[in-house]
């Protein structure tokens, strides 16, 4: 032990708030001793501010080389109106690149053979996407482009515009250890930690992957091989890899040919917090006590397969179903799953509630019966267990999910819960109907050992030996730990909330 405390860097590429992976590790490294700073993403000019010992810093990313893309992008499709830009994975941006694919491919061709090959391009293309929104029973995704076929500095250079404007900021703040978070940061913390290195200091990094690259649809298939070509060039470069699951760690270890196995870090709640004065979901959603509750907590998309519950509960007579989610009611996919629930006649019981702190999750969803995650089959969500599902287990809720591979692995070897057919509202209804008859079976499955092992606590732990390992030293942790709790807040010491 020492008390030199080395200087971690936490870098991730959104705004910070609401991602819980991120604030979960930052403070986890101070409790440990680190001099923590976390780096994300302003909306238009730098903030600082603190969570509690941890330093935040955001950034707004400067579009300089993506808006000249753009520009030009206008110009050989023809769009004489402005394409709006907000963000990497934004549907604005889908048209533009699928524009400059289109001619990319049809360069040189002229009169019946042009038109035959635009209509082929959008015959695959419609294939392509009546299999995306189809019952998802597919394991794997065909891409139309390789890797190989494109080059990201020039087919996606908003990852440029990454590097330029997140570089210089990391190398300003000087930490000893990176812990770079999402694809999109690899290699800006692989260029940066290159300079650093160039000028003669000792810093080291490690790459967490939160998804499997490979299998996210980014958008089009261009744009998918962009980020899978990303990846791979930066790779190699990380001092250390780390996953979210033992599935990942597999397919990331052999998809690179790396020579380890990425560590495995669980994306779990915080298990011993101060829970005092957290609603109640029940009361929040306005469900009456003696009515069977199933909450479906997190980010909403066609995927996640929310829509099959729906249509589940003409089934279901009785059951009520709360939807934690920050998403618009009148737009996007909550806005259809709400119009299907009226056209279905069940839309008196289906609620929507708000989200709470990261770490008041569990005590908020407690109140319910069960707590089920209904995703369609995707490879994305084949190889990790969701976060919600963990969050479930904290509030003691038996689980119901679909048979994605890795879920319904965990579900039937603990007995927590009932598995169903993805995208089959017959067979998510009875799955539901036996999980409440089975209610106090499977929670007398969800013991103390299991929570402890998916709890931050432990999971943690992970990253506190590997960045003393990186360092090459361990700091004593401080006597007065930030809590878990913690709350941002400005240079004035007042809280504030980033959106």
């Amino acid at each position: 032990m020492t008390t030199d405390r080395p200087h971690l860097l936490v870098v991730v590429p959104n705004r910070i708030t609401g991602d819980s992976r991120v604030i979960k590790t930052a403070l986890a490294a101070s409790r440990a001793g680190y001099r923590v700073t976390l780096l994300g993403q302003a909306r238009r000019k730098r903030l600082e501010t603190s969570l509690d010992d941890v330093r935040v810093v955001r950034v707004p990313i400067v579009r300089t080389h993506h808006e000249a893309y753009l520009a030009a992008m206008r110009t050989v499709t023809g769009r004489r109106s402005p394409i709006a830009y907000h963000g990497p994975s934004e549907a604005a941006e889908a048209g533009a690149r699928l524009g400059r694919h289109r001619e990319r491919r049809l360069s040189g061709a002229r009169g019946a053979g042009r038109l035959a090959a635009e209509a082929e391009l959008l015959a695959r293309r419609l294939v392509h996407r009546l299999r995306r929104v189809g019952a998802g029973r597919e394991t794997v995704v065909e891409p139309d482009v390789s890797p190989d076929a494109v080059q990201w500095r020039r087919d996606w250079p908003i990852l440029v515009d990454w590097q330029e404007t997140f570089g210089p900021v990391i190398e300003e703040l000087a930490p000893d250890v990176v812990h770079s978070n999402d694809a999109i940061m690899i290699g800006v913390t692989a260029e940066a930690v290159r300079r650093m290195r160039a000028a003669g200091r000792d810093v080291r990094w490690l790459y967490d992957a939160h998804e499997h690259v490979s299998a996210v649809d980014w958008g089009t298939e261009a744009r998918s091989a962009v980020y899978r070509q990303y990846e791979a060039e930066y790779i190699h470069q990380a001092d250390a890899v780390v996953t979210v699951s033992d599935e990942l760690a597999v397919a990331l270890e052999q998809e690179h040919g790396l020579a380890a196995r990425p560590l495995v870090v669980r994306n779990v709640p915080i298990r011993h917090v101060d829970t005092a004065g957290t609603p109640r979901l029940r009361d929040v959603a306005g469900v009456p006590a003696d009515a069977p509750l199933v909450v479906y907590s997190g980010y909403l998309e066609a995927r996640r397969g929310v829509a099959t519950l729906v249509e589940a509960l003409p089934l279901l007579p009785s059951v009520h179903v709360a939807l934690v989610t920050s998403a618009d009611p009148a737009a996007g996919t909550l806005g259809e799953i709400l119009a299907s629930a009226r056209a279905l006649g069940v839309a008196d019981r289906v609620h929507t509630a708000p989200y709470v702190a990261p770490y008041q999750v569990p005590a908020y969803l407690a109140s319910a019966d069960i707590g089920i995650f209904p995703g369609l089959r995707h490879p994305s969500q084949e190889d990790s267990l969701p976060t919600k599902l963990p969050e479930y287990l904290h509030a003691r809720l038996p689980l119901v999910v679909s048979d994605l591979r890795t879920m319904a692995e965990f579900v039937r070897r603990t007995g927590v819960g009932e598995v169903f057919t993805a995208g089959d509202p017959e067979s998510l209804a009875e799955a539901v109907q036996k999980a409440l008859a089975g209610q106090q079976e499977a929670r007398a499955h969800i013991t103390d050992e299991m929570l402890d092992d998916l709890s931050w606590e432990t999971q943690s732990r992970t990253f506190a030996d590997l960045y003393a390992r990186l360092a090459g030293r361990r700091p004593e942790p401080p006597a007065d730990p930030s809590p878990w709790e913690a709350v941002e807040t400005g240079p004035d010491g007042t809280p504030v909330v980033i959106n």
